[in-house]
């Protein structure tokens, strides 16, 4: 019987460091309309203050996204290099802006930072000049030679579907690499359960190993197998892998240095995965979730910024007190089935 593990609630703060991108991946919401916006350093400032009063209260790790997060690299090393290894750091990134000066800035902090890599047939048109096969394995081995964790995240968006296998396929046969394992599929649209199901059900052993696939509002599937993380990456993968306790508590600052929604997500089971992708889901399941979100709409200026963040990291302790009472009920139900 699988037992809730209160430490897989993980919080995370998430900064849009730039909206300005390189690309124009057909499934982007962006399109291309804020280009050439980047976030003032007053508000990185701002988040300085705020994390080293707030403590681990606001965030355990730092999450960037853009645009393209490596467009805005000297932001993202001015962070690390103030926080160090106390916090774990995803970047989300299409993978063709050089990393060169970054690695030679972080490599310090290498066992603390993840790359997340969008990889995937919606946007490989728009990379075929900047990022070849070649190139993409040279940064892996790059990365891994570093000690930086690599991993990919594919969106298929329902046009795209019936190259999900062929796709998933590719990336384990063509990028090698021991801290490669993970492949996201996340769903967009009308994109089903029955339809995904079937094509992930087909994939080889060796593969579901490495693949974990989950939707962006829940768990999909997990492989029948454990995964072994690398030896002190297990934190860095609490974002992307759901576990007994789904995590989500995001502090999101956007590029405007707003600061924008705060959310939980928990859920938990007596066996919360199937032992099989063709027993997905047929096992009886306790779970719950809990949504919070509220828009911040007031910019973060000098006067309001203390006032702002005290309010966040004040809900957040309220809201986190109410996700434990209710993961405490949905244990005990465990226990009693």
């Amino acid at each position: 019987m699988s037992k809730i593990n209160f430490g897989n609630i993980y919080k995370q703060l998430v900064i849009f460091v730039t909206m300005d991108c390189n690309l124009h991946c057909e499934y982007c919401f962006e399109k291309g309309r804020h280009r050439r916006e980047y976030i003032r350093q007053s508000v990185i400032e701002d988040i300085k203050q705020q994390i080293q009063k707030s403590g681990s209260m606001l965030c355990d790790g730092i999450e960037f996204m853009g645009g393209e997060p490596m467009l805005a690299q000297d932001t993202i090393i001015d962070l690390i290099k103030t926080f160090k290894d106390s916090l774990s750091y995803v970047i989300m990134t299409n993978g063709t802006i050089p990393f060169d000066h970054f690695i030679e800035e972080t490599k310090a902090y290498a066992e603390n930072i993840l790359f997340n890599v969008s990889y995937d047939f919606s946007s490989n048109g728009m990379r075929h000049n900047g990022l070849t096969k070649e190139k993409l394995q040279g940064l892996i081995n790059k990365l891994n030679r570093y000690g930086y964790t690599f991993s990919f995240a594919s969106v298929y968006t329902p046009q795209f579907a019936n190259h999900v296998t062929q796709n998933i396929l590719a990336l384990h046969h063509d990028f090698t690499g021991a801290q490669l394992s993970i492949c996201r599929l996340e769903q967009m649209g009308q994109f089903t359960d029955e339809y995904v199901k079937p094509m992930i059900s087909n994939l080889p052993k060796l593969v579901l190993t490495d693949l974990y696939c989950s939707y962006r509002y829940g768990v999909m599937a997990r492989p029948p197998e454990n995964i072994h993380l690398p030896p002190g990456k297990e934190g860095l993968y609490r974002r992307s892998y759901l576990c007994d306790v789904a995590n989500a508590n995001m502090t999101v600052v956007g590029v405007d240095g707003r600061l924008y929604a705060c959310q939980v997500q928990a859920a938990a089971g007596i066996n919360p995965y199937a032992d099989t992708i063709k027993g997905w889901r047929m096992k009886p399941q306790f779970y719950d979730r809990l949504e919070y979100n509220k828009g911040y709409t007031d910019c973060l200026t000098r006067h309001d910024t203390n006032q702002q963040w005290e309010k966040a990291v004040e809900e957040n302790r309220q809201l986190w007190q109410t996700v434990h009472d209710k993961l405490q009920r949905l244990k005990e139900a465990q226990d009693a089935y």
